[in-house]
């Protein structure tokens, strides 16, 4: 778990299911694969600050190669 991720200015940065990526723990309801999930990101500048990016996830399934075989839905970002 990790409360923030590092973005160097003007370097791409991904989350996909091999490395970075979203996980929703103590959902109210169980998710399906294709579900949308609205998520706020909160972007922070070197300065402090910060500015928020609304955006509609789509859930997946998880890949039986990726996440080391545990049992949960990963989303696109």
């Amino acid at each position: 778990e990790v409360k923030a991720v590092e973005l160097p200015a003007g370097k791409a940065v991904t989350l996909d299911s091999n490395g970075l990526h979203v996980m929703l723990m103590g959902l109210n309801n169980q998710v399906k694969e294709g579900d949308k999930v609205p998520l706020t990101l909160t972007i922070e500048d070197a300065k402090g600050a910060k500015e928020t990016l609304d955006v509609q996830a789509q859930v997946r399934a998880l890949n039986a190669d990726a996440g080391g075989g545990h049992d949960h839905m990963h989303m696109n970002h």
